[in-house]
Parts: C-alpha cells; structure tokens; sequence
C-alpha cells in the first residue's frame, strides 16, 4: 500500500536492521567456532611435538605417525589410557601395527606380567613384524621380551643392531641401558641415561632409571643424590621416595628409609613397593609380625611379584613355619621359574619333609 504511514515504515525498516544484525552475529560465532577449532590443532599439534622432543612427528603423515605413536604414549600417558586412546579400524598396515603395539606395550609394561601375559606379548609383536619385519620398535619390544626371559644378551644384540641401523631413538637407547645394567655393564648405561637426560633434565623417570643404575653398581651415595634432586624437582613423585627408601635401606639407614617409604605409602596408600621396603626395615628392626602385615599388604597390591613372594617366604621360615614358607615360594616360582627360587623351593621342600619324619 502506497499510503504507509511513516511509523509502519520505521517498524519495517527497523526488522530488516535486526535480521541483518542475527545474521552478523550468526556469521560472528561461526568465524570464532572455526578460529578456536583451528587453534585447537594446532596445539595438539604442538604438544604431541613437545612431549616427544626425539621424534620427528609428520602430521598428516600416518605412517611416520605410526612409527612414533607409542613412544609418545609411553613418554606421556600411563600405561592403562594407552589402550583407550588407540580405539581405531583396521583400515590399514599401519594403523594394525599400531593397535598391536599398542597392546604389546600393555602386556610388557603393565602390572600384569604372568607367563600368560608374556605368551600374549610375544603374539602381538609376531605380528607386527609380520607387517614389517624391519620395524624398529616391534624389534625393541621383542628385546624387552627376551628380557623379560632373562635373555640379556639376546637383547642386548637386537638393540645394539638397532642402533647401527641408525635407529638410536630414546626408547632403543634407555631399553639398551636396561639390559646393560642387568649384564654389569654399567658405564654404558650411565653414558647412555645420562645422553638422554642431557636433553630433558628434568624427566622424572629418566632421572630414576640413571638412581637405579647408581644403586645397581652399589654407589649409593650418588644413587640418593639424584633421590633428592628427584624430589626437589617435584615433591609428590612417588618413585623419589621408593628410592630413597631402597638406597638409605641399602646403606643401613633403617630410620631414613622407613621415612621415605612411609613418605611413599603417605602419597599412594595402594604403594606395593612402600609397604615393600617398610617390611625390609622392619625385619630389619626385629620387628618381624609388624613386617610380614607390611609384606602381605605389598602382595595384596601387586599379586604378580615374585620377590614379594619369595621375601615372605623367607620371613615364614624365620619363625619356622616351613609349610606357609613353602606356600609363598611356590608362588614367587610360579611367576618367576628363576634358579634362585628354583633353589629356595627345594631347600623347603627338605625342611618340609624332615618335619613330617
């Protein structure tokens, strides 16, 4: 209608302005939602680069993703997220090779070690190399297998071909320092730790592997040196205080280890290896009731160490109670068929019989 009055027109226009200033906002927030999301990848990006300083991460790039991906995890998320994080399809080799490493570090680095839980791992790393028998990391793991067998010269050989492949990574050079701690060799495992560490001077764990080299080689002093400094670095480092309480125990300091292993209980009541040592300082106290509660809480918390075992074996026979003696010992052999419990089985195997004649 041609004769609007001027007050139905002012209405009209003012609609339109409002129409154009929602689809200016609408426009607004759909330009922040894709700024955020844009800066959203690239600190993934960004982090996954941090965290793993030594590997050479190619976004986009799925097979250099691959490669690197579990060292990654290993280095920044704890073993049980691992698996949660890989939920991906088998679409491809690589991503196969993945999962599977996934797994295998699961299986070797998780609380659960049994004889079956290392037939599993030995199945996952078959296949990986089955996909690529040249893969480098598959070939670490089964290092790690062998080492899990006692094998550490089998290791040692596969990881120190690695390396004059040229594949020196952080996880090939401190599995290598493992094996060379287990072998005595322990110069090479400190130059190696220390390499590392030289690159990330405050890695926690790094940092505790160079301590237990040190306790290894019986310098305990340098070995409660680096304790501290873990500490110092972050006071609530549970492995700082096992350490303090394994070296200060080693060196007869029975008041300073049980500080530090009640100090480890104190962070993590479920701490296998707080109530471990404490069991150790108060046998060593004479206190031997108050050390077999300590040592059954440490079982209760790790059910698939034999040294736990075998240490409450050894208390059981002091009070001459041969028959559970031999029960714990028979479980530390099952996990562990080493000669040493081997030795210790059939020693109360004797006593047993001697009773019952």
């Amino acid at each position: 209608n041609s004769e609007q009055n001027p007050n139905t027109e002012d209405l009209i226009t003012r609609q339109n302005k409002a129409k154009k200033g929602k689809k200016k906002k609408k426009f607004g927030w759909l330009y922040l939602f894709v700024f955020v999301f844009i800066l959203a990848l690239v600190s993934v990006s960004y982090l996954v680069k941090y965290y793993s300083p030594d590997v050479d991460v190619a976004i986009g790039n799925s097979e250099e993703l691959t490669l690197n991906s579990a060292d990654i995890e290993y280095e920044i998320r704890p073993i049980d997220e691992r698996l949660k994080w890989i939920q991906m399809e088998d679409e491809m080799p690589s991503v196969s090779i993945k999962k599977e490493k996934a797994k295998s570090y699961d299986y070797l680095f998780g609380e659960q070690n049994s004889k079956g839980e290392i037939s599993k791992a030995k199945k996952e790393i078959d296949a990986i190399l089955d996909i690529n028998p040249d893969y480098s990391q598959a070939r670490v793991l089964r290092a790690l297998l062998l080492s899990k067998n006692k094998d550490f010269l089998g290791a040692k050989k596969i990881l120190e071909e690695n390396i004059e492949k040229g594949f020196d990574d952080v996880f090939t050079r401190m599995s290598l320092a493992k094996v060379y701690t287990e072998l005595n060799i322990f110069d090479k495992a400190k130059n190696l730790v220390s390499d590392v560490i030289s690159k990330n001077p405050e890695n926690l764990s790094y940092l505790s592997d160079l301590a237990d080299i040190y306790i290894k080689e019986k310098n305990y002093d340098k070995a409660l040196e680096i304790a501290q400094k873990i500490l110092e670095i972050n006071p609530n480092y549970i492995l700082g205080d096992i350490l303090g309480a394994k070296t200060a125990f080693m060196q007869g300091d029975l008041e300073t280890a049980k500080d530090y292993a009640q100090d480890a209980i104190s962070l993590d009541m479920n701490s296998s290896d707080g109530y471990y040592y404490l069991a150790l300082v108060r046998k060593k106290m004479n206190e031997l009731d108050e050390a077999i509660e300590c040592m059954k809480r440490a079982i209760l918390y790790d059910l698939n160490n034999p040294k736990y075992y075998a240490k409450m074996s050894e208390f059981y026979k002091e009070k001459e109670d041969y028959k559970t003696a031999l029960e714990y010992i028979s479980e530390a052999e099952s996990l562990d068929n080493s000669n040493e419990y081997k030795f210790m089985y059939s020693e109360l195997v004797k006593l047993n019989r001697k009773i019952k004649n």
